[in-house]
């Protein structure tokens, strides 16, 4: 910033919110129990079978090296007030998370008594999207920081690593065809 006298700070207050990349921004953050997502009712679609081929956890992410599971640390969630893509889909979202987990300080215009968080807050969860670009690209979030920590839970015999492997696996395939 120094080199070119441009103000530093948060991409979103930068007018480039994370959302419109990645289709989900930072949400919250806590250092309570990580939590498991939950499939949404999206999710429940034939058009997503792919991504959960072999998943046969319900809800998924219910361990994991960070906090016991696979949404916690921080976590990000879908805002399309700030960008997410109308086409992104919300696959899973965590939910359950304590008090521990407050909202990032972006998101609060004014701190008051008895706020709590996550306990209290609908908008602390993290949420699991997938979109197509319209260049033709895709993009699969995960929403959590604490995804990455789940993936070697039972030597990889898991929800999360069998997602990720879905993931990975389609998008090489859709690139080399």
């Amino acid at each position: 910033m120094t080199s070119t006298g441009r103000p530093g700070g948060l991409w979103r207050h930068r007018g480039r919110p994370p959302q419109a990349l990645c289709g989900v921004g930072f949400a919250a953050q806590g250092w309570g129990r990580s939590e498991p997502y939950s499939r949404s009712e999206a999710a429940a679609d034939p058009e997503w079978a792919w991504v959960f081929e072999g998943v046969d956890e319900d809800p998924i992410g219910a361990y994991g090296e960070v906090m016991g599971g696979a949404a916690g640390d921080e976590i990000d969630r879908v805002d399309r007030a700030l960008g997410t893509p109308p086409q992104a889909v919300i696959l899973a979202s965590s939910r359950g998370h304590s008090n521990f987990y407050q909202r990032a300080i972006e998101e609060i215009p004014m701190n008051l008594p008895e706020h709590g968080g996550g306990e209290q807050d609908p908008e602390v969860h993290a949420d699991i999207v997938y979109f197509r670009t319209p260049g033709g690209g895709e993009v699969f979030s995960t929403g959590s920081i604490a995804w990455s920590g789940a993936l070697l839970h039972n030597k990889t015999d898991n929800g999360v690593s069998r997602m990720t492997e879905n993931i990975v696996r389609a998008f090489v395939a859709r690139r080399s065809g």
